[in-house]
C-alpha cells in the first residue's frame, strides 16, 4: 500500500505555485474568451468608445450649452467693484439736489433782478427775464500764492512752491506776481507791466518866473524899442522898478536874455455891460531868448511873474527808489526804458501832472496828483 504522506508534504510546500499557475492559466483563458467574444482588441473598443461619446450632439443628451457671460461679469464685479457716479454739478439726483444761485443783476439795464434762487448755468433768469453774469471758473491754486496752477506750468512755475511768485526769471525788474496782475509774460523781458506804474508825483510844482515883465513897444525907424521893468531893482533914482530899454537883438540888462522879435497884434473883446459892444485890444507879444538853452519865449504887455519853468519832483519807487528833478523837454531812464517830460500842468489844490512819451515806442502816459490820492 502507497501512503499518501509524501503527496501531502508537496502540496502544502508548493501551494503558492500553484495558484499563480491557476492564476495565469484563468487569465489567459480570459482573453482568450474575449478575443472570441468580441472578435477584437480591448484598447481598441475603448478608443472606439470614447469617439462614438464625443460625436453625441449635447441635445441627444439632454444637456443645454451653459453661458459663460454671467459668470465673466460676475467676476469681473467681484475683481472691480462698481462705484456710484457723481453727479453733476448743475443737476440733481437722489445724492444730490440741484445746483442753484441767486439771481444777479449783471449789465442787463432793461430788467432788474428778482434775486431768487434759479438753477445754475442759465443765462436768463427764467423768472425775471434779466441777463446774468457770466459765471466765473474757480481757478486751482495748489500753494495757495494766488497764482492759478495753470498759469504757473504755462510759464514753467511749481504750482507746488508758493516762494516763486516773489522770482523775477527775466529780469525785467518785476515779480512773478506783478506779471500774473499785469498779464504779461514773466520769462520776457520786453513784456512786462507799465514801468510808469512806479512812478509818482512828489510835492507841489516849483516854478522858475522872470523877474521882469513886458511894459510897451514903441515904434522906430527900422523896427521896434522894447521896455522891460524889473519891479523889484531899483532905478538910477533910487527907486523901485528898474526900466530896460533895448531893440531886437540885444540884451535885457544882465537878465540872461535877448529880444528877438515883436509880434503885433490886436484882437476884439466885449465891452462888460456894453450890450454886445466890443472894442480892439492889443495883445501884441514879444519874443525873448535866454541865453543858456536858447528857449524862447513870447510876453504878452503886463504880464508879470511869467512861468519860464515848472519843475515837477518825480519819484521812482521800484527796487531802489529814484528821484528825477524835472522840465518840459528832460528825459529820464527807468530800467532800460527811457521817457521825455512832453508837459508839466498845475491842478487844483497844489496838485500836478506830467505827461510823458516813450521816446522807443513813441506812446504817450499822463500821470497826476489825483491818481496817487
Amino acid at each position: 500500500m502507497i501512503s499518501s504522506a509524501p503527496q501531502k508534504g508537496f502540496l502544502a510546500a508548493h501551494w503558492d505555485w500553484i495558484v499563480a499557475v491557476v492564476a495565469i492559466l484563468a487569465l489567459g483563458a480570459s482573453a482568450a474568451f474575449a478575443v472570441i467574444a468580441f472578435g477584437e482588441d480591448p484598447g481598441q473598443r475603448a478608443d472606439e468608445t470614447r469617439a462614438e461619446l464625443a460625436s453625441i450632439k449635447r441635445s441627444e443628451l439632454g444637456v443645454s450649452r451653459v453661458e459663460q457671460g454671467p459668470f465673466t461679469a460676475a467676476f469681473k464685479e467681484l475683481s472691480d467693484p462698481s462705484r456710484l457716479a457723481e453727479p453733476a454739478e448743475t443737476l440733481g439726483s437722489f445724492l444730490a439736489s440741484e445746483r442753484r444761485v441767486f439771481c444777479e443783476q449783471g449789465d442787463d439795464a432793461e430788467h432788474k433782478s428778482c434775486g431768487q434762487p434759479i438753477p445754475a448755468g442759465l443765462k436768463v433768469c427764467p423768472i425775471c427775464q434779466t441777463k446774468q453774469p457770466e459765471e466765473k471758473k474757480v481757478e486751482l491754486d495748489t500753494d495757495g500764492d494766488g497764482i492759478p496752477d495753470s498759469w504757473e506750468l504755462a510759464h514753467t512755475m511749481n504750482p507746488n512752491d508758493a516762494s516763486d511768485v516773489n522770482a523775477d526769471a527775466d529780469g525785467d525788474g518785476f515779480t512773478n506776481m506783478e506779471e500774473f496782475l499785469a498779464g504779461t509774460d514773466p520769462q520776457d523781458a520786453s513784456s512786462h507791466p507799465d514801468y510808469l506804474d512806479s512812478l509818482r508825483i512828489a510835492g507841489p510844482l516849483k516854478k522858475t518866473t522872470l523877474p521882469f515883465y513886458f511894459e510897451k513897444a514903441s515904434q522906430i525907424p527900422g523896427g521896434w524899442r522894447f521896455f522891460f521893468k524889473d519891479p523889484s531893482k531899483k532905478n538910477s533914482y533910487g527907486q523901485k522898478g528898474l526900466q530896460y530899454s533895448v531893440v531886437a537883438g540885444e540884451a535885457i540888462g544882465d537878465t540872461g536874455y535877448t529880444v528877438k522879435a515883436y509880434h503885433k497884434k490886436t484882437e476884439k473883446r466885449a465891452i462888460k455891460g456894453g450890450k454886445g459892444l466890443a472894442k480892439e485890444v492889443d495883445v501884441s507879444q514879444a519874443e525873448i531868448v535866454r541865453k543858456a538853452d536858447g528857449r524862447a519865449v513870447r510876453l504878452s504887455m503886463d504880464e508879470r511873474n511869467k512861468a519860464i519853468d515848472v519843475q515837477a519832483m518825480l519819484v521812482y519807487e521800484r527796487g531802489e527808489t529814484k528821484e528825477f528833478a524835472v522840465v518840459k523837454g528832460d528825459e529820464i531812464a527807468l530800467n532800460s526804458e527811457k521817457f521825455k517830460v512832453i508837459e508839466i500842468k498845475s491842478l487844483p489844490n497844489d496838485g500836478a501832472s506830467v505827461t510823458l512819451k516813450n521816446v522807443e515806442s513813441g506812446k504817450l502816459r499822463t500821470i497826476s496828483t489825483l491818481e496817487q490820492q
